[in-house]
């Protein structure tokens, strides 16, 4: 899904091709398909709905996107069985709406903050504990920066 994601207008390729750009993307990267595992655990919190812990934020009910959910347990199915201590999964997504609109769905970059009331769920309690950043690689911004 990274891939897919990924589009030419949302990197800057410094001269560079974006099949370069996904050759040296992809170099760093181990594909890992979905599977039972992964998507059952995407139906688990996408079942869900989420509240900001910050009663001053919109308290309106949020759900967790299928593409985000995909990418969340996908993260957790490495952190288990590849890289335990070294996953970072990387987002743009800090809840800005593509529309302009209020956002409908629960910010990765801000997961922690929709989850604290679920935190006993065992499921939701790993995805509070997984990293989750914004991109770092130097050639990378958001498509309005370009």
């Amino acid at each position: 899904m990274a891939l897919a994601e990924i589009t030419p207008t949302a990197i800057v390729t410094s001269g560079r091709t974006i099949k370069d750009f996904y050759d040296t993307f992809m170099a760093h990267f181990t594909v890992i398909h979905t599977n039972n595992e992964i998507m059952k655990n995407v139906a688990q919190v996408k079942g869900r709905s989420y509240i900001h812990k910050d009663p001053q934020e919109n308290q309106k009910k949020r759900n967790i996107s299928t593409a985000d959910a995909v990418h969340l347990m996908t993260a957790l199915y490495a952190q288990k069985h590849l890289t335990p201590n070294r996953l970072i999964l990387h987002t743009f997504d800090n809840g800005r709406s593509k529309t302009g609109g209020e956002p409908k769905t629960v910010p990765l970059l801000s997961l922690r903050d929709w989850t604290e009331n679920c935190a006993d769920d065992p499921l939701i309690a790993r995805l509070r504990e997984l990293r989750i950043e914004p991109p770092c690689h130097p050639a990378l911004s958001r498509p309005e920066e370009t």
